[in-house]
């Protein structure tokens, strides 16, 4: 079979397919992505043009490999979505708040439409080591709104790895409280100047291990923390009014990864 060539979504990097799994990841700027489905197809349509020609290996008495399952992660992955499908299992809907969830052009769409308003949409399954990769987007609304991911969130509270439209960035633990109020600490905050921003995508990776909690952004490790109040618990897309606490923040998550570290 020969080389299917393509490049990164994130930085552009030339890459070759490696023929198998429906992930992969860009050895340029470590970003972990869902493999194109025409890609995919490719391979279909390779491996029937290879069993066909007289002499292959596919032609005599060993069998061809079978394609892949384009919702087959590679070992070591333990969740991925596109959000291409609308079955996939996410909340949809209006919630109280003024909140609207919705799979929208190959996304996942949190909109905050009130002030002083949050949401966040769990994966629903417990993790203590991985890292968590997702494109977002702040697709409209004021620029200095929250976005990103909630991980090991439990009953007392979670870490949060968040970004916004003014290219600031941060970790920061959260303890619930009564009446979904919550408090925050802040583990470490910075401002980047190469993060894309109107209504572009940036790849945000959250990678808990152990103590050490460290954010990538784009492929490129910004800030790292230690803690080890929160072990384990669940994955969540977030989105909160900033500062501010204005309301009109439409932000939009894609190709979400939860892989081994």
């Amino acid at each position: 079979m020969s080389m299917i060539k393509f490049q990164c979504p994130t930085c552009g990097g030339p890459l070759d397919d490696p023929g198998q799994g429906a992930t992969m990841r860009c050895p340029y700027c470590s970003t972990s992505f869902l493999v194109p489905q025409e890609l995919i197809a490719a391979r279909s349509t390779m491996t029937a043009g290879a069993a066909s020609q007289p002499g292959s290996a596919a032609a005599g008495n060993s069998a061809a490999a079978p394609t892949p399952d384009a919702d087959e992660a590679e070992e070591g992955e333990y969740f991925e979505d596109d959000f291409s499908d609308p079955e996939s299992g996410w909340d949809v809907g209006q919630r109280s708040g003024g909140v609207t969830l919705a799979y929208e052009n190959g996304s996942y769409r949190i909109f905050l439409a009130e002030d002083e308003s949050s949401w966040e949409s769990y994966v629903d399954e417990i993790y203590s080591d991985f890292v968590a990769e997702v494109d977002v987007s702040r697709y409209k609304g004021p620029k200095d709104g929250e976005y990103g991911l909630t991980c090991r969130a439990d009953d007392d509270g979670c870490y949060r790895f968040w970004l916004t439209g003014e290219g600031r960035y941060g970790i920061c633990k959260v303890y619930f409280g009564e009446d979904d109020e919550e408090e925050y600490v802040d583990l470490a905050e910075g401002k980047a100047g190469f993060m894309q921003f109107s209504s572009s995508y940036n790849r945000l990776g959250a990678s808990c291990v152990g103590q050490t909690l460290t954010m990538l952004l784009n492929g490129k490790k910004v800030l790292e923390a230690r803690d080890n109040e929160f072990a384990q618990g669940d994955i969540a897309l977030m989105a909160s009014t900033g500062e501010s606490d204005k309301g009109g923040l439409d932000v939009r998550f894609k190709n979400l990864v939860v892989r081994a570290p």
